[in-house]
């Protein structure tokens, strides 16, 4: 929350994917708005237990672990993939978004 609200009015944008892994879904989604709002994410959330038959952001990504930060640039393309605490990641980020 601390890089969103530094970064936001400099372009940045985030877009949580949450997976519950195969629970049943109508409990997932309770589970999943529940962390949200208790959170207070203020951003784009996705759940990708929901309709992943059609997509899985968690399969299209390569996501293994959660929270995974994958940065993409404006034209779509993976600059960066870092795992949860890489200090590597808030230096890119800070480059990018001077």
């Amino acid at each position: 929350k601390e890089l969103y609200a530094k970064y936001k009015d400099k372009g940045l944008e985030i877009v949580g994917i949450a997976s519950e892994g195969g629970k049943h879904l109508e409990n997932s989604m309770y589970n999943w708005k529940k962390a949200i709002s208790e959170d207070g994410l203020p951003w784009l959330q996705f759940l990708d237990d929901q309709d992943a038959e059609q997509f899985s952001a968690v399969k299209a990504f390569n996501i293994s672990s959660f929270p995974t930060k994958i940065l993409i640039d404006q034209d779509g393309r993976i600059i960066g993939r870092y795992g949860e605490n890489d200090p590597k990641f808030d230096e890119k980020l800070a480059a990018l978004l001077k």
